[in-house]
């Protein structure tokens, strides 16, 4: 599975928890003390599974940036 470098930011104060994100990508998403999101901040993803959890997410709480060049990839500007 091809993968290239992107870098996820998981809005805090929208995420509530629901947890889809985790379900569909296990591998990038968890929950932390919270029961929030959390993911790596930056890193080589699975783009396809990556995009797939962050149009998953109820919350909308979910950015997926280009880790080159900072360009919104996921919601799309």
């Amino acid at each position: 599975m091809e993968k290239k470098r992107f870098r996820i930011v998981v809005d805090r104060g929208r995420c509530v928890g629901f947890g889809t994100c985790v379900d569909v990508a296990p591998s990038i998403f968890k929950f932390d003390e919270e029961g929030k999101a959390v993911a790596p901040l930056e890193g080589e993803f699975p783009p396809q599974r990556l995009f797939d959890a962050a149009k998953a997410c109820p919350a909308l709480a979910i950015l997926v940036l280009d880790a080159d060049n900072g360009d919104a990839v996921y919601p799309e500007s």
